[in-house]
């Protein structure tokens, strides 16, 4: 049975952006992301953020098992092996910020 972690729970875009910062050596570089959506969902003015805890756990556990290295190995984009040995001791270590929480 195959038994993926959540490292592969993005979009591919995020994958082959991983690998181009590899590719061109900035990989190392302090780097911004957000968590966002483009347009509200279903029509609606406005939105409700909840799963911040779930965000932050995400981040914070994320690891590449070995059965996601396998799964990046087979796609076409053709990773190069070391990026997906990297990959294979990537762990986050930076800073997380969000907005104050209210209740």
């Amino acid at each position: 049975m195959q038994t993926m972690g959540l490292a592969l729970h993005t979009d591919k875009y995020q994958i082959n952006m991983m690998y181009a910062h590899w590719v061109n050596g900035t990989h190392q570089q302090k780097a911004t992301f957000e968590a966002y959506f483009r347009k509200l969902p279903f029509g609606n003015g406005y939105a409700v953020f909840a799963g911040l805890e779930r965000i932050v756990h995400y981040i914070a556990n994320l690891r590449f098992t070995d059965d996601d290295i396998k799964y990046l190995s087979e796609q076409e984009e053709n990773y190069d092996s070391a990026f997906l040995e990297e990959l294979k001791q990537f762990r986050f270590s930076g800073d997380m910020y969000s907005m104050k929480r209210e209740r």
